[in-house]
């Protein structure tokens, strides 16, 4: 027997320790509810469950930021159906304004509404908002840097990848453009004569010259007159080779300046239709000769087309590979407009200002009407010089709205919308005021609305997509809340049983310990 040292309480009192440890963590994780408080629980398991908390915060956020792009589109989605219902009554007027059983004056107040609702469409454009952030102002479309500012990105599908193109533009596009001969009869009279009146027509719209009209009275209908009809009219000096100015300036005018006065009939006579290309026609049909030589134009029915922009893919000198296109890549052009399409829906219109390649043109002139062999002629412009300009664009990919739709990096759904102003929808220079302009004003019409809906089409998809997102991300996070349960939450059974086990065990070895203490006065007895 030993007095020193109890060894059967040493013992006793060790399991005590570690029964009372056992039974504080069991005590912990039935208070708690969680079978990991302290990473020595399981180091594993807490790194792993730690990892799932920042992916289920993520995949939360992640819903938020899906459920914020669908009230984007929501409402950008809305403002484009407004837009569509003030297009389709454009479309309407231009139908109603289109019969001729109309006045003059009936077209002028159609005018007048589709001028104030054209306005409201670039007001939706500028104004619609989420967050302070502009969605129909091109602010969230695809960012494309050309080398030259004159020219302007009509279209961009989705299927064009971000690189840089190269375009090389062999010829700008023409009006339709006829002169008179300076110094017509009407420069030396003071009135037309009793048997020169009659009807100008321009393009379907009437002038009528009456006996008596002085020139002045002459000019100013002309002017009114082409105006109606997309036609710009006015004196300028003969000049067979027209330079259009760098900066644009006299565009309209078709690189001619304009007589600074009145008017002057010893000038010649200028039409400039205010299209480009092909499908810029105009027509100009007089009643007599007698009307047609008084203003020097050498005859009494003539029709003039301006030229298409002629442009090619440009190719390396080397490898002979387009610059950025597929060597299936097709281009063509109408008017200023050069059009790629390719296959996978690659599509790129691309408009060119009229002096890219500063090309100079030949005029069609009362000469050309004089010396012809037919009482109707039909004449072009005739390309007289031409720099070729290598147009060069790069296509990024900013620009666009990013939604982050996950909880890691590069989870991310790109949302774009281009501009939708009038001018974008190619609806802001309608002219109602004839029927060719009612016609013209038709076909733009008819594109706005395919744009429009090819728009809403693209981002009710992407709704549908951010609809589906946002119920997977539930479904993820609903399903890793559950994996996390199973890792850190305590089975309550479980733990209590092994709570009982403990608290009985440390209840015993209290008891134990007890008796164990006592031990040594049994030595005392052998001291008696």
């Amino acid at each position: 027997m030993r007095v020193n040292y109890n060894m059967s309480a040493v013992k006793a009192n060790n399991q005590l320790l570690r029964n009372e440890t056992a039974l504080a963590k069991s005590v912990e994780k039935l208070s708690s509810g969680l079978k990991i408080n302290h990473a020595g629980d399981d180091a594993a398991g807490m790194a792993i469950s730690n990892k799932m908390h920042a992916q289920i915060s993520g995949l939360k956020q992640a819903s938020r930021n899906s459920s914020d792009g669908v009230s984007v589109i929501d409402i950008a989605d809305g403002a484009l159906n407004e837009t569509m219902a003030i297009v389709q009554r454009m479309r309407e007027l231009a139908v109603q304004a289109a019969n001729e059983t109309n006045s003059t004056s009936d077209r002028e107040s159609i005018q007048k509404e589709i001028d104030a609702i054209k306005a409201e469409v670039d007001r939706i454009s500028q104004d619609t908002e989420f967050n302070q952030k502009a969605l129909l102002n091109g602010n969230l479309d695809r960012r494309v840097y050309p080398n030259t500012t004159h020219i302007t990105m009509e279209k961009l599908s989705d299927n064009v990848p971000a690189r840089d193109y190269s375009i090389t533009v062999l010829s700008d596009a023409s009006q339709a453009i006829f002169q008179s001969d300076p110094d017509s009869t009407l420069s030396a009279q003071t009135s037309v004569g009793t048997n020169e009146g009659g009807i100008i027509t321009i393009n379907g719209v009437k002038i009528e010259i009456n006996g008596g009209d002085s020139p002045a009275d002459v000019y100013q209908k002309m002017c009114e007159g082409a105006e109606l009809a997309d036609v710009t009219v006015f004196m300028a000096d003969e000049n067979a080779n027209v330079p259009y100015s760098t900066d644009g300036s006299n565009e309209k005018y078709a690189g001619y300046s304009p007589y600074a006065g009145a008017y002057d009939f010893s000038k010649a006579l200028t039409f400039v239709s205010d299209e480009y290309g092909s499908k810029a026609v105009m027509e100009i049909k007089v009643s007599n000769e007698s009307l047609a030589n008084l203003l020097g134009l050498g005859s009494e029915n003539i029709t003039i087309n301006g030229l298409d922009a002629k442009a090619d893919l440009t190719k390396d000198a080397q490898s002979g590979d387009y610059y950025g296109f597929e060597s299936t890549a097709a281009i063509s052009t109408s008017g200023n407009m050069i059009s790629i399409i390719d296959k996978n829906g690659f599509e790129m219109e691309v408009v060119i200002d009229r002096r890219v390649a500063s090309t100079s043109f030949a005029m069609p002139t009362a000469a050309d009407a004089t010396n012809a062999t037919s009482s109707h002629i039909s004449v072009v412009p005739t390309v007289m010089s031409s720099t070729s300009y290598e147009l060069e664009i790069e296509v990024t990919d900013m620009g666009t709205m990013t939604l982050q739709v996950g909880a890691n990096a590069g989870q991310e759904i790109e949302v774009r919308i281009p501009n939708m102003s009038a001018e974008s929808l190619g609806i802001d220079d309608l002219n109602y005021k004839s029927t060719i302009g009612c016609t013209k004003a038709l076909d733009k019409l008819d594109k706005a609305i395919e744009k429009i809906s090819e728009t809403r089409s693209r981002l009710g998809a992407c709704e549908n997509r951010l609809e589906h997102a946002i119920a997977n991300l539930n479904s993820m996070g609903e399903n890793m809340t559950a994996a996390v349960s199973r890792i850190e939450d305590v089975d309550m059974a479980e733990e209590m049983t092994e709570y009982t086990s403990k608290n009985v065990l440390v209840q015993a070895a209290t008891s134990v310990l007890s008796q164990a203490n006592d031990l040594p006065e049994t030595a005392l007895q052998l001291l008696q």
